[in-house]
């Protein structure tokens, strides 16, 4: 059997005979004739032609003079203020924790969601939190707003670097 290398050696040698053979075909005659024969000139004649293209005015419309308020110099206009690392639109919440779930309302089945509208001062601490919708069960209300107070912490909301007051919605769904 032949070896690997002498295969690439016969197919080397078969492509070279094969590349001679083709070279060695005498041309059609019309390929010859073509080659003898010199090509024809043909003049071109280029002229550069300027082309004007005139513009029309637009039709005049009558002005009608309006009240205009007097120009601000460009020290007095004001410019929108931008957002400073750090600003935040609202008060966030920090860190949260979740609510102790009493045994009573465990027993009979007490489920429900309550949003509380939460009052955030300039120092991040809770000042006023009024139930926006209530579960159904003081009980699961009352427990709610204790947890608010008692482990809530937030960030307060910061406008181009100076804190302020704001209020946020904070929901918490209780499911057994």
């Amino acid at each position: 059997m032949l070896s690997e290398r002498r295969i690439n050696q016969i197919s080397i040698g078969v492509t070279v005979l094969f590349h001679a053979l083709l070279l060695s075909i005498p041309l059609s005659e019309n390929l010859l004739e073509l080659k003898q024969r010199k090509l024809l000139e043909v003049p071109v004649n280029f002229e550069m032609k300027e082309i004007v293209v005139e513009k029309t005015e637009p039709p005049v419309e009558e002005k009608v003079e309006k009240a205009v308020a007097p120009k601000k110099a460009i020290s007095e206009v004001e410019e929108p203020k931008k957002m400073l690392p750090g600003d935040r639109k609202q008060a966030e919440v920090v860190t949260s924790a979740l609510p102790f779930y009493p045994k009573e309302p465990i027993n009979h089945g007490y489920e429900g969601t309550i949003a509380v509208k939460a009052t955030i001062d300039e120092n991040g601490k809770l000042l006023t939190a009024t139930i926006t919708k209530s579960t159904g069960h003081k009980v699961l209300d009352d427990i709610f707003i204790k947890t608010l107070y008692s482990a809530y912490l937030f960030k307060p909301k910061r406008m181009y670097g100076n804190n302020e007051q704001d209020s946020i919605t904070i929901t918490y769904r209780f499911e057994l």
